[in-house]
């Protein structure tokens, strides 16, 4: 290579025509060794490459791969159990129907948690005991048995259940609950009922000791009876005894 200090620096041609023969020759040599031809260079620097075009608008991030979840950890355990109770409740079934002894006491502990964080929010759980005994006082409590039609009873029909028959006569008239057993047993007939209203018989009157305890008696099991049960009374007697029963409130 020839030197450009000097007299060289001052001539605009940077290479001799020798110079550049020179190098074009060595090019050649190193191209021929490393088998590369001439067509296969790079393009010169600044010159545009042509290259595919690209439109962004439509490209998508590739979806992240779905993280399994280990089944023994404590948020996939907590997640079974809450599966099991929202089964449960949809079934109509008992919260912690089915489930294991494990399983419930895991429940209870979420159940303790959320209580507490909820308290540290500010939410406190209210009792509902007054609500609770409230709806107790208000329920219709109905017989635990059911009723038999019975034209040789008294009333028209009798009680099948034995704690019936206490409820209803064995707290507040001993005599008739007895003569109900006896009659439920052996057949023996019932004196102390309801008596038909008769203006000329003082005994049929409400004012009667025997016949207002007869009355207040039946009122008391009326109301236990269920509306069906009301209407095969009414069906059976048509209309015999609940008329003789209304009759006792008639001004004689």
């Amino acid at each position: 290579m020839i030197d450009k200090a000097g007299i060289r620096s001052l001539i605009a041609i940077d290479n001799m025509p020798e110079e550049i023969a020179e190098q074009n020759k060595a090019r050649a040599e190193v191209m021929a060794r490393l088998n590369v031809k001439p067509e296969n260079t790079l393009p010169a620097a600044g010159k545009e490459l042509d290259m595919p075009k690209i439109n962004f608008d439509v490209l998508k991030p590739a979806a992240a791969a779905p993280v399994k979840e280990d089944p023994y950890s404590d948020a996939a355990i907590k997640k079974d159990v809450q599966n099991k109770i929202a089964k449960n409740k949809a079934k109509g079934r008992d919260r912690y129907a089915g489930m294991s002894q494990n399983d419930v006491i895991i429940a209870e502990i979420m159940k303790d948690e959320a209580e507490t964080k909820l308290k540290n929010m500010g939410y406190e759980k209210k009792p509902f005991t007054k609500i609770a005994n409230n709806l107790g006082k208000n329920k219709k409590k109905f017989l635990r048995g059911s009723i038999m039609v019975d034209q040789n009873h008294p009333d028209g029909f009798r009680l099948t259940d034995d704690q019936d028959l206490y409820d209803i006569y064995g707290k507040d008239d001993t005599i008739r609950y007895i003569q109900e057993m006896a009659y439920k047993y052996d057949d023996v007939p019932i004196k102390d009922a309801v008596k038909p209203y008769d203006p000329m018989n003082k005994a049929t009157y409400p004012s009667n000791p025997a016949q207002a305890a007869a009355l207040k008696s039946y009122q008391k099991l009326y109301d236990r009876l269920t509306p069906l049960q009301k209407k095969q009374i009414v069906k059976a007697k048509n209309g015999g005894l609940i008329s003789n029963y209304k009759k006792q409130f008639r001004k004689p």
